[in-house]
C-alpha cells in the first residue's frame, strides 16, 4: 500500500481502526478473487479493494453512489464496508460482462448484501443528475465507468453540489485522462494516488 494511503486515512481520522479495516478488506479481496476463479474482469486490484474498504469504513457514509459495476468488485467492497442503514446506488449499462461477455453484472455481490444495493440501468449522463436530485446528500462517490475526459468531468461536476462537506470521491484509472487533476486544480483540492491507479480527494 502506498504511504499516501496511510496519510489520507489520517486526514479522515480513521487511524485507530485501520489495522482491523485492512484485515477485513483483505478478507473481502480473497472472497472476490475466489468468485472470479482466475478470470480477468478488469476489476480493481487487491490493494485498491483493501484501500477502498478502509476508506468506506472510515467515512461511514449513509449514501454512496458509484458509476460502473462490472463484476461487482467495488460494489461488493463498498457494501461490505457500509454501516447499518447505509445504501449504495450503482449505475451501469448492464451489458454482459467479461472478456467472453458471458457473466452478468455484479456477479460477485453476495445476496445477503443486496437489500442495501440499488442498481440502475443506463449511462451516467442519463441517470446521474436525476438520481442525485432524488437521494439528497451523499458521503462518498466512486467513478469507474467511461474513463473519457468528458464523462469524468460530467460526473465530478454533477456530484460536487451533492457531496457532503468532508465527503470523499474515489476515481479508478484516474491517470487515463487529465480530468481528475483538472477538476481538483479548479477547486484547489489535493488529488491523492492511494493505490495503483486509484486516486481520491476530499470536499
Amino acid at each position: 500500500m502506498k504511504e499516501e494511503f496511510y496519510e489520507f486515512i489520517k486526514k479522515l481520522g480513521g487511524s485507530s481502526r485501520l489495522r482491523e479495516s485492512l484485515q477485513e478488506g483483505e478478507s473481502v479481496s480473497k472472497y472476490i478473487s475466489h468468485m472470479h476463479r482466475g478470470g480477468d474482469y478488469w476489476q480493481i486490484s487487491n490493494d485498491e479493494i483493501i484501500a477502498l474498504y478502509a476508506i468506506v469504513k472510515t467515512v461511514s457514509p449513509r449514501t454512496v453512489v458509484e458509476t460502473g459495476v462490472g463484476s461487482g468488485t467495488s460494489t461488493e467492497t463498498i457494501l461490505k464496508a457500509l454501516p447499518d442503514g447505509g445504501n449504495l446506488f450503482s449505475i451501469d449499462p448492464m451489458e454482459p460482462y467479461g472478456a467472453k461477455g458471458d457473466m452478468p453484472i455484479g456477479f460477485v455481490v453476495e445476496s445477503s448484501l443486496k437489500h442495501k444495493w440499488n442498481l440502475l440501468k443506463g449511462k451516467s449522463n442519463e441517470i446521474l443528475p436525476g438520481l442525485l436530485s432524488s437521494i439528497g446528500e451523499i458521503g462518498l462517490f466512486m467513478h469507474d465507468s467511461d474513463h473519457t475526459y468528458e464523462n469524468i468531468m460530467f460526473e465530478l461536476r454533477s456530484v460536487w453540489p451533492h457531496l457532503a462537506n468532508g465527503g470523499v470521491v474515489v476515481i479508478d484509472n484516474y491517470n487515463w485522462t487529465n480530468a481528475p487533476m483538472d477538476f481538483c486544480t479548479g477547486k484547489e483540492l489535493e488529488l491523492i494516488n492511494i493505490a495503483d491507479d486509484m486516486a481520491v480527494f476530499i470536499k
